[in-house]
């Protein structure tokens, strides 16, 4: 290995901290001998520049390990080390805050109403109007048939409910007795998919269902049995970051794990999460 012009730069960790005597021999391009003593002394504070970089050269390597996927184990790991030596890493950023108040003193504040535009697949009548109707329609799936009748009925309520005679609560009692044929193949596709939620701590129900449709069309390997136990953080209504707690799944195959992971980043969540979800599947074909 030639390291002409080049420097060479050798560092570890001691993890004990005992005094004593570091000794580094080797011979230069000439043929020279080369051998410089060091001793070592725990005692001062050190140089923190050398202690970065062995923090640096850590997380380079525990990055490294998870070429594949993340781990909560890695993830956890990265992240103090960051801390500790005070490092960016991808689990880690510093943030600049500037306490300068921008408003004149004495002067009163005023309060202004500030248009904003609607989130990400949130409707306008689901937050302001025709809430009833929005909501027998999120708890119905939205199917063809039914969602073409609630919109009839809908489409001017007051004079639906004087001519007719029918209120919400009426219409969603026939709406559900309706739906008494729909459910149950919805139920047979759920049991046949070879991947299906266990639990799912942070999503609600209408999500839930969504995410089993969504792994019903996937294609798993037979004879493939296990759980696999994931964090996910979404960003809006997909998700942004999944991290595997090996620890606490019993799922092997890393190739259908990526596919996992590949196919939840393609699933559109049908509203959006704050905070993190912890999810557990189990893969059975």
């Amino acid at each position: 290995m030639s390291l002409a012009e080049q420097p060479l730069v050798l560092f570890g960790k001691k993890g004990d901290r005992q005094a004593g005597t570091l000794q580094i021999k080797g011979v230069s391009a000439g043929g020279h001998q080369y051998v410089q003593t060091y001793e070592m002394n725990f005692t001062d504070p050190g140089n923190p520049a050398v202690a970065q970089l062995w923090g640096r050269h850590r997380i380079k390597d525990l990055m490294n390990q998870m070429v594949q996927y993340e781990t909560k184990v890695g993830v956890e790991t990265v992240t103090e080390t960051a801390l500790t030596y005070q490092l960016l890493s991808q689990y880690t950023a510093f943030v600049a805050v500037s306490d300068d108040v921008r408003v004149e003193p004495g002067t009163e504040s005023i309060s202004m109403n500030v248009p904003v535009e609607m989130p990400e697949a949130v409707e306008y009548e689901g937050v302001f109007g025709n809430t009833e109707y929005f909501e027998i329609k999120r708890m119905i799936g939205g199917s063809a048939p039914v969602a073409r009748s609630m919109q009839y009925f809908a489409s001017d309520e007051e004079d639906a409910e004087i001519e007719r005679g029918i209120t919400f609560s009426s219409l969603a009692e026939m709406v559900f007795e309706d739906l008494e044929e729909i459910a149950p193949s919805k139920a047979r596709r759920r049991r046949t998919s070879p991947v299906e939620v266990v639990s799912a701590a942070g999503l609600d129900e209408v999500a839930i269902d969504s995410l089993n449709e969504h792994l019903a069309t996937l294609t798993v390997p037979p004879g493939t049995n296990g759980e696999l136990v994931l964090e996910i953080v979404f960003s809006k209504v997909r998700a942004s970051r999944i991290v595997v707690d090996a620890e606490a799944s019993t799922l092997a195959d890393v190739e259908l794990l990526k596919t996992i992971k590949k196919w939840l980043f393609s699933w559109r969540i049908p509203h959006s999460i704050e905070n993190p979800v912890r999810l557990t599947l189990r893969v059975r074909s």
